[in-house]
């Protein structure tokens, strides 16, 4: 029994979520990397008015080499929208994997955390970021209404009132679903687990 755990664990695990979304981000192309990471030095550089803006600014900057924030911008922002509940779409005869919708503020929360340890901090800096990089293309951010919030096939309500949520436009492989898929309900192993008697 210890050791199917230990191998479902080890092959599966969510702490290896982490390492198939970096090999995701590297089959994009090196020119759409390069073109956000010059958007993310312009968002960390250009002139604030808003001194609580101009402040968690410096304190990322001072936090961090210029380089090293920028990676961290890019490379959470990506990793954000790529593992927004994966779902799958039939196109032709042929199935996709795209990410579905999730809430604003859970994306830019989880954005702003790479960069601050205060939770307010990281949510107003999520937000700037994702309004700074909405025209690029990797998700749009709609409002959806009362009347036409989204029931998913379980008929679970995954958006609820009027609500902000981000919407990924980027596509990805069929094999990283099916990956995160098999983790979803796979609970950590915390301890290990006594052996069977």
């Amino acid at each position: 029994m210890y050791s199917t755990q230990l191998i479902t664990e080890s092959v599966l695990g969510k702490h290896n979520i982490t390492e198939w979304v970096k090999q995701e981000i590297s089959t994009i192309a090196q020119s759409d990397i390069d073109l956000a990471l010059a958007r993310a030095e312009l968002f960390l550089t250009r002139d604030r008015d808003n001194l609580t803006s101009k402040a968690r600014i410096e304190e990322i900057t001072l936090l961090y080499t210029m380089e090293k924030a920028k990676q961290l911008i890019v490379d959470s922002l990506l990793s954000a929208i790529i593992l927004i509940r994966p779902e799958i779409l039939i196109r032709g005869n042929k199935e996709v994997a795209f990410s579905s919708v999730a809430p604003l503020q859970a994306i830019a929360t989880q954005l702003g955390l790479a960069l601050h340890h205060d939770q307010i901090d990281a949510v107003q800096t999520g937000i700037e970021i994702l309004a700074d990089f909405a025209d690029m293309g990797i998700y749009d951010v709609r409002i959806v209404k009362e009347a036409d919030r989204a029931v998913n096939k379980w008929g679970h309500i995954t958006v609820h009132g009027d609500s902000a949520v981000v919407m990924p436009t980027l596509q990805i492989s069929l094999d990283l679903y099916l990956r995160i898929k098999a983790t979803k309900y796979l609970p950590p192993m915390l301890v290990k687990p006594l052996d069977y008697i």
